[in-house]
């Protein structure tokens, strides 16, 4: 169950490019994507690793220990949320605090945008 809720989560997470670690501090970019492909990955791999685990028992005749792919599928997802957890976290910002001035853009107002302070000018005659 919790691996549906790291898919969900990693799909939000890959769609809007925040990773949230709590309600005031989110990782964006790069890291959010990277935390996002983390927490996708616990569904393939459980799904190789138990395939792969399985045939080599089938190919040696013996029955699947069901207890050894529980213990693998809980550490696989418990290591994979805590390195998400972890790129997260260490990558987070503050979304309660305001840009510092080196964030901002600092063009000036008279580049080469109108900024809605000139006056409009129209372009066609006018017969007095």
């Amino acid at each position: 169950m919790l691996e549906i809720g790291m898919l969900i989560f990693g799909i939000v997470t890959l769609v809007r490019g925040k990773f949230y670690v709590s309600k005031t501090k989110a990782a964006v970019g790069g890291p959010a994507y990277l935390a996002g492909i983390v927490l996708l990955l616990p569904l393939p791999i459980a799904f190789t690793g138990g395939f792969v685990y399985g045939a080599m028992l089938a190919a040696e005749g013996r029955e699947i220990d069901h207890t050894t792919l529980l213990i693998f599928e809980v550490i696989l997802v418990v290591v994979c949320l805590a390195i998400a957890y972890t790129i997260g976290n260490l990558n987070a910002k503050d979304l309660t605090k305001e840009p510092a001035d080196d964030d901002v853009d600092s063009r000036s107002s008279d580049d080469d945008y109108d900024d809605g302070d000139e006056e409009y000018q129209s372009r066609r005659r006018r017969d007095a």
